[in-house]
């Protein structure tokens, strides 16, 4: 349930990137891709370091009864719903605001998150989100990309 939540988190943050970021080497501009209507993850592959070593990879993959799907509107709000063992959960409120290089959503609650987007189409993006802490003299890095279908 956590993973679940923390990816619902993770996707809804990915997905505003899709309007406003650019790649250097993409062959369409991101920044005239709209990221308005809704998004369903596919993936998420995450990645664990320990003092920049890779520990662990684990990758799931979304399906009927477990994923997340974004719906990104104009106004720049965005409603996030997550489904676990087929029971969809109350759908999370936001907003979110766009540079070239990243996303940042703002949840109803005042928690916030900031993606990176690594590659985006008018149809599919990757959006990466990374989470650091140390514990004694350990540093400990996680690495979510997340890979997003546009449905609507």
């Amino acid at each position: 349930m956590k993973k679940l939540l923390f990816t619902t988190l993770i996707a809804a943050v990915i997905l505003p990137f899709f309007s406003s970021c650019q790649k250097a080497n993409s062959d369409s501009s991101s920044g005239n891709i709209s990221i308005i209507g809704q998004w369903q993850m596919t993936k998420m592959v995450e990645q664990y370091y320990v003092n920049g070593q890779l520990r662990g990879e684990e990758t799931t993959y979304a399906d009927s009864q477990n994923g997340i799907l974004l719906e990104f509107r104009a106004d720049y709000t965005f409603v996030m719903v997550s489904t676990s063992n087929g029971q969809a959960n109350s759908p999370t409120p936001g907003t979110y605001i766009k540079t070239a290089e990243m996303v940042v959503l703002t949840y109803s609650n005042g928690n916030t998150e900031t993606l990176k987007i690594e590659s985006m189409t008018a149809k599919e993006a990757v959006v990466v989100y990374e989470y650091t802490s140390t514990q004694g003299t350990d540093v400990y890095r996680e690495v979510e990309r997340v890979y997003l279908t546009k449905v609507s």
